[in-house]
């Protein structure tokens, strides 16, 4: 916090990207280790928490900012043999509308971002949205930087989740109610 002041002067926007599950380690909550619970939440959880309070006092001071926290689907509804994760990424979402209301009187605005599955590499994860196709990590800035902006200088305490609709119901390419696609020719009824 103090390089940055002392490199920018000061700090208009803090952008926490903290992320990461411990997939290959996913499994019952009920034989999960400590230490990977201990990981998901120090990780997704407390790491934004650090920085959050790293920069409250100084943005409060200058009564000027914006915070974006990225959080997950999966902290709005749960996951399977993810509890853990979902339960960091629950506690991102509640942080910001906490905060939302702490700092609103003081100018600075906090909001979250949740994702679904974002395309990483050569994974293809397109059949686990409504949309068809994979989500992209520049989609998921386009979010942050419309909230980091003046555009979006009356939003604060919201969670936009982005995710092609996947936490309606179609985890992982498991969409047994799935309704078939739109035709693409109008006049096809």
């Amino acid at each position: 916090m103090d390089k940055a002041i002392g490199t920018f002067g000061h700090v208009d926007i803090l952008v926490c990207c903290a992320g990461g599950s411990t997939r290959e380690k996913m499994t019952y909550f009920m034989y999960q280790t400590p230490e990977v619970m201990e990981n998901n939440i120090g990780v997704n959880l407390y790491g934004v928490l650090t920085f959050a309070h790293a920069v409250s006092l100084h943005m409060a001071t200058r009564r000027k900012g914006a915070m974006i926290f990225i959080g997950s689907v999966v902290g709005v509804q749960g996951h399977i043999r993810d509890v853990e994760y979902s339960a960091a990424k629950g506690g991102v979402i509640a942080l910001t509308k906490s905060l939302a209301m702490e700092m609103g009187e003081v100018g600075v605005r906090v909001n979250c971002v949740s994702p679904g599955l974002v395309e990483r590499g050569n994974c293809d994860v397109s059949d686990a949205n409504y949309i068809g196709r994979n989500c992209t990590g520049e989609e998921i800035a386009n979010v942050v930087c419309f909230l980091a902006s003046d555009e979006a200088s009356f939003v604060t305490g919201q969670n936009y989740i982005v995710d092609g609709a996947w936490g309606l119901g179609c985890q992982y390419g498991v969409h047994p109610n799935r309704p078939m696609r739109a035709p693409v020719d109008p006049d096809v009824q």
